[in-house]
């Protein structure tokens, strides 16, 4: 088990490496140095992204498809 000091325990959206958040705000990737703010991983938020970027991939191939 986990212990309380260490926060939650999140997923680096670019290396997809698990980290712990130490509880701060904003949340500071160890891997990248990126900061996210602790909005960016309520629930939703990250699957309504990649949700997005599936849509724009696939406008992208049925435009591609056209020409």
């Amino acid at each position: 088990m986990a212990k309380a000091e260490l926060g939650t325990k999140r997923v680096d959206p670019e290396t997809g490496r698990k980290f712990y958040d130490l509880n701060k705000d904003p949340i500071v990737s160890p891997y990248t140095g990126k900061s996210y703010p602790r909005s960016y991983f309520d629930e939703g938020k990250i699957s309504a992204i990649e949700e997005d970027e599936e849509v724009a991939d696939k406008e992208v191939d049925g435009d591609e498809e056209e020409g």
